[in-house]
């Protein structure tokens, strides 16, 4: 269950930040900020974001700052539509002819298209990359924002770097609430995807899947049969990551407080192995500090043996599984369990982009546990 804060005035002040509804005067005020060199903490549909001016240097390394983010990281280029976005683009005119179909089938929405930057772009945008991730988000807040900002946001999540990304109002002031920063609340607004976009690279003909978000791959796979049967042009969709720099490609990420394993439970009965009882005792012991994170019941007979349980979808939904991911990582931050067990469900359809989530929070650290043991 998440948990929540209430204003009670149109302005909150909490230490340094400060906190604004989502009135519209209020987001005018935010969007002058952005425009002058601020930064601001903002609502959207695939978690909190961070931003600052896509033209203020200083702005854009204080989100550095504040986020502890190396600085080799590239940031998300925030657009209102299509023919701003092409202004910061560099396409030949079959990347363009698929950025634009790309852009009417999931823009607005969880969607990043990383493609070679125009000359417009200056360098600490890029860190000496020559593509640019270019976003066209679908959350009103944000679109009032970047309206009244009238630049381009540049933005990444909002969070610490390496920890959980902010999918509410809680999270964010569990993050910045010491922090010299303006926080907009839209009445308590949880993230309608609960996980970042997908990227994808455009190079001619070619589309690489970048980083797995919200956009599902099976989603990519029906827009490229489609595009194709009615194009001359044929699509290549790839799946592995090059090296490009883009966000969400470090070995650790997206990590609450507590290590992560993702548990493989193995039946050895089929071996000459032969298990002591002692270590069947032990084994016992060790999973009373484990908060056990399942899907879909899949692992729900070994619940009995852990100090928590928690199914992401009881039902086995992959987007509702994504929704509620990131919280049920901020909320074992609070638990007095010592570790946290994955169940392995990697198998499951469309499950690649929490599976990224996953392995990135874990470092794919993997425990095997005997289920003689158990």
């Amino acid at each position: 269950m998440l948990c929540y804060f209430i204003l009670q005035n149109k302005m909150a002040q909490h230490e340094k930040c400060t906190i604004y509804d989502s009135k519209k005067e209020n987001l005018i005020i935010l969007g002058k900020k952005i425009f002058d060199g601020e930064v601001v903490v903002f609502p959207c549909e695939t978690v909190y974001g961070i931003g600052a001016s896509l033209f203020d240097e200083t702005a854009i390394n204080t989100i550095y700052k504040l986020k502890n983010r190396p600085h080799s990281n590239p940031l998300i280029v925030h657009c209102l539509g299509i023919h701003d976005s092409q202004s910061y683009l560099d396409l030949n005119h079959i990347e363009l002819s698929i950025f634009n179909k790309l852009i009417e089938n999931f823009s607005p929405g969880p969607i990043t298209y990383l493609c070679k930057a125009s000359d417009n772009l200056p360098n600490y945008i890029l860190k000496n990359n020559s593509y640019v991730g270019i976003r066209i988000p679908e959350n009103k807040v944000f679109r009032d924002l970047l309206q009244y900002s009238n630049v381009p946001i540049c933005a990444p999540s909002a969070n610490i770097t390496n920890k959980t990304s902010s999918t509410s109002i809680d999270h964010i002031k569990k993050y910045f609430e010491h922090k010299n920063v303006s926080i907009i609340n839209d009445n308590n607004y949880i993230c309608k995807y609960g996980i970042e976009s997908t990227i994808v690279k455009i190079d001619n003909n070619i589309l690489t899947i970048m980083r797995h978000g919200a956009i599902l791959e099976s989603k990519l796979e029906e827009f490229v049969k489609k595009f194709n049967q009615i194009s001359d042009t044929k699509i290549v969709l790839e799946k592995e990551v090059d090296k490009i720099k883009c966000p969400g490609q470090h070995k650790l990420h997206y990590a609450p407080e507590k290590p992560i394993f993702i548990a493989k439970f193995i039946d050895f009965s089929n071996s000459n192995l032969d298990f002591p009882k002692d270590l069947s005792n032990l084994t016992k012991k060790y999973f009373e500090k484990v908060l056990f994170i399942d899907y879909n019941s899949l692992g729900i007979k070994y619940k009995k043996f852990c100090y928590g349980y928690v199914d992401l979808s009881e039902k086995g939904d992959i987007n509702e599984a994504m929704f509620n991911l990131y919280n049920v990582f901020h909320q074992s931050d609070k638990l007095d369990c010592e570790k946290i067990f994955v169940y392995d469900f990697s198998f499951v359809k469309d499950s690649k982009s929490i599976w990224d989530k996953i392995l990135k929070a874990s470092e794919n650290k993997a425990i095997a546990i005997p289920l003689q043991l158990l």
